[in-house]
């Protein structure tokens, strides 16, 4: 009967050895050098198929050989250069040969390694969590159970020291409050805004929209109705930029929900303008809520993000 286990993350020994196959041994490290400082013309894919080694590591291995004066790129063809030794350039006059031309007109227009490829080796070397086996899990709830059954240390009995009643001072008369008037919050005009004119600020000062803080209070639905020349996409983008310029005039220091793990500033534009702009809103909300007003979001996303914000409320 065959067990299968589920895996958690990828292993500090596998990202090793990711790291390790990008890296030439030092024997052929070795004969790699060797290779090129003996041949006429060399390229990238030349080492990548000859020594079986990654287009990237190939590349740069040429390029420390060029800054080290070995060698000399040539030709630059197709996004790839050719390289030859200073000695070969010299003694063709710095002129193309026959044999490099060759070469040269081989090399494929399209690159090897792509981006995704290189976004993809970057990412298998990155650090994952590793879940903690079952029996290490177990372990673990075992010194837990045995720390909450430890007795308290009973308190060291205290005599009674009786004091002497002290003289309570006489009571004065308090002064009459005055009534303390409400603080103005700080606002801005609308020109402040990035893009917002002279003529875009009168429609909005028509429109109701007459404070920075009027346009982060309100509806970018609403606000593109209302407002002659500003269409969803622009109300939306003032909308969101009103908000933050006012959580930065008035110096909110509390999480925010970028801090949630995840939420860059793509997502965190989006969930602002579904009024999710706040870490309470966020606690307050319903996860199939969320994914439906918001683009990118699924509903496990959604309870994640919701339970995070939970979490640093507390």
């Amino acid at each position: 009967m065959t067990i299968s286990k589920k895996k958690w993350g990828r292993s500090t020994a596998k990202k090793e050895r990711v790291v390790r196959d990008a890296i030439p041994k030092d024997d052929t490290a070795s004969d790699i050098k060797s290779y090129v400082l003996n041949a006429k013309s060399v390229t990238p894919y030349d080492l990548a198929s000859k020594f079986n080694i990654r287009m990237s590591v190939a590349k740069k291995m040429l390029r420390e050989y060029a800054i080290d004066g070995e060698i000399v790129p040539f030709i630059h063809e197709g996004g790839v250069s050719v390289y030859t030794t200073p000695e070969t350039m010299e003694k063709h006059g710095q002129e193309r040969s026959q044999q490099i031309e060759v070469v040269a007109s081989t090399i494929k227009n399209t690159p090897l390694m792509t981006d995704e490829m290189e976004s993809a080796i970057d990412t298998a070397s990155e650090d994952v969590p590793v879940k903690p086996g079952r029996a290490a899990r177990k372990k673990r709830e075992e010194r837990e159970k045995k720390a909450k059954k430890k007795p308290k240390p009973k308190p060291e009995a205290v005599e009674e020291v009786e004091e002497e009643p002290k003289k309570k001072p006489e009571k004065k008369a308090k002064p009459k409050k005055k009534e303390k008037k409400a603080p103005e919050r700080p606002d801005l005009e609308v020109t402040e805004i990035s893009g917002i004119g002279p003529k875009t600020a009168d429609s909005l000062t028509n429109a109701g929209f007459d404070s920075v803080r009027a346009i982060s209070e309100a509806d970018p639905d609403e606000l593109a109705d209302k407002v002659d020349g500003v269409g969803s996409k622009g109300a939306a983008d003032m909308v969101y930029e009103a908000k933050k310029m006012i959580q930065e005039l008035e110096g909110e220091e509390l999480p925010e929900i970028s801090d949630i793990k995840g939420i860059g500033p793509t997502l965190e534009k989006r969930l602002i303008l579904a009024h999710y702009d706040s870490l309470k809103a966020l606690a307050d909300a319903e996860a199939e809520e969320v994914a439906q007003k918001v683009e990118g979001i699924t509903v496990d996303g959604a309870r994640r993000i919701i339970k995070e914000a939970k979490d640093l409320l507390k």
